[in-house]
């Protein structure tokens, strides 16, 4: 009931509200329910349409154990440009390309080719089309905003943080077992892994995540799908993201009470996402994102009862989008 509640989805008296109605009747997660309600929203409901309904079926890359070095290498050929760091965006990648060839007959051998599982495109389309049918029938369709193919696809990245929620984690430097025995100190080596708020994870050996794309010197954002256990605790269909969308688009953002720290002087206040990720940003800035973040969420609210966009409130879906296109990182400092 509290997760409905954070989505907006039913009030205090456990009523639905609009929101939970339109919720309801999507045959996925709630959470990614909203999350296409976003994608409508800001115009970038394609690629959030394949992500969703690849949620629902298996991963449809597979590695043949005499070509697992090939199935990875033409996995990563998928998560380049703009798609880097995703295995979301790869996959919407490897789906629009599947399509392309599907239209001249070669489905087929697209995915012998690209290591797919033809089947299992054939189903990720049938539950996107059911998706996209049964949106529309609830009156959500995009408003006419029609962003560029590299804009979606960030703009798709950034609102995978309300589809993942709370699978969100922080880079942070791990000591990792070489699979060995041997207890002495070169037993482990160091690498960049992520916190989350109860532990601390690495990033799944099938990802297109590498060590290269992060950055030691700063702090790097992960959407997962999953946690999965074996060795150890690994994140499982991982996007990197920049800062900007946890505090935009995050489901508990607040002023926290807590000053920030001394270096930063009383001009900067201190955010904090979901009751632990700590962001440190001007006082004038903070309170500028946070006046966004609540009108944005009331657009969004009015929007799904039904009530057509004024300009001020189209106004602000522009300013929205353009905030995730630039990412503005630079805004914000991370602090443990």
């Amino acid at each position: 009931m509290e997760l409905l509640q954070d989505l907006g989805a039913i009030d205090l008296n456990e009523n639905l509200t609009p929101m939970g109605m339109i919720l309801s009747k999507l045959t996925v997660p709630p959470r990614f329910g909203k999350m296409l309600v976003y994608g409508a929203l800001i115009g970038c409901l394609e690629p959030l349409l394949t992500i969703a309904a690849a949620a629902c079926f298996r991963d449809p890359f597979v590695a043949p154990v005499n070509r697992r070095a090939e199935a990875d290498k033409m996995r990563e050929s998928f998560s380049v440009g703009v798609l880097y760091g995703s295995d979301h965006l790869a996959l919407v990648n490897a789906f629009e390309q599947w399509c392309v060839a599907c239209s001249h007959g070669e489905g087929n051998i697209f995915c012998e080719e690209s290591f797919l599982a033809h089947p299992t495109m054939k189903l990720i389309a049938g539950m996107r089309q059911q998706l996209k049918r049964t949106l529309v029938e609830a009156g959500i369709q995009e408003e006419g905003i029609r962003l560029r193919p590299e804009a979606s696809m960030h703009a798709a990245r950034c609102l995978l943080v309300a589809g993942l929620y709370p699978n969100i984690a922080c880079s942070e430097l791990c000591r990792e077992l070489r699979g060995t025995k041997n207890a002495s100190k070169n037993a482990y080596r160091w690498k960049m892994g992520f916190k989350v708020r109860n532990g601390r994870i690495l990033i799944h050996p099938t990802s297109v995540v590498s060590d290269k794309q992060l950055k030691t010197e700063s702090n790097c954002y992960l959407a997962f799908h999953e946690k999965v256990q074996t060795s150890q605790i690994f994140a499982r269909g991982c996007t990197l993201l920049p800062s900007l969308p946890l505090v935009l688009m995050g489901w508990a953002v607040n002023h926290s009470s807590e000053p920030p720290p001394p270096e930063f002087g009383r001009d900067w206040m201190l955010l904090e996402a979901d009751g632990w990720l700590k962001f440190v940003i001007h006082r004038r800035d903070g309170s500028v994102l946070l006046q966004l973040r609540e009108a944005f969420h009331r657009v969004l609210g009015r929007w799904v009862c039904g009530v057509s966009h004024t300009d001020a409130e189209r106004q602000v879906i522009r300013v929205v989008i353009a905030l995730l296109e630039a990412s503005c990182d630079e805004m914000l400092c991370t602090i443990a």
